[in-house]
């Protein structure tokens, strides 16, 4: 009887398979690398910032685009920096879709300045959001149809909270 594995292309076929387990598992195993830890678990996405890629010329070329990578829960706090670099905006739908409706808290540094379109539109479980510093641009919705960016304009940099997220019609109180 001829041993199965001496055939060539049954030889190549399990090769193969067996590379792809190894490399799928290197893959499952890296948490993302390069992001940032979080206290939620997880870590983010950040995207340097080109000219092509500025966004309607509201973000600075040559710094970090923020989005919540393998983020989906817990509290998020975005770092100040990444690779010695400002992080000074937050992707659009950064923080929307997927699964990332159980994140419970942000922290957004005093380095962000615009804060892209639905960036944490959906987050249901959003109940507290800290701005340390001054946003000079919010994109469309940034918050979903909750009141918070309107009560961050009247009370400037602080910790907002709310008890339904950025579902319609939330209402945000600064503490």
């Amino acid at each position: 009887m001829k041993n199965l594995f001496s055939v060539p292309m049954v030889r190549m076929f399990g090769i193969a398979a067996l590379v792809a387990v190894i490399g799928f598992s290197m893959v499952a195993c890296d948490d993302d690398p390069g992001g940032d830890p979080n206290p939620g678990g997880g870590t983010l996405a950040f995207e340097l910032i080109t000219e092509e890629d500025a966004v309607l010329q509201r973000e600075t070329v040559d710094t970090y685009r923020v989005s919540k990578g393998t983020v989906t829960s817990g509290a998020v706090v975005i770092p100040a920096t990444h690779n010695d670099k400002a992080v000074t905006s937050i992707a659009s739908e950064g923080f929307r879709y997927p699964r990332s409706e159980n994140i419970t808290s942000v922290t957004i540094p005093n380095s962000v300045t615009y804060i892209g379109d639905l960036a944490f539109a959906n987050c249901q479980s959003l109940t507290s959001v800290t701005f340390q510093g001054t946003i000079a641009d919010f994109g469309y919705n940034a918050f979903g149809d909750s009141d918070l960016i309107e009560k961050y304009i009247a009370g400037g940099p602080g910790t907002y909270t709310s008890t339904n997220g950025t579902e319609f019609l939330s209402v945000w109180t600064k503490q």
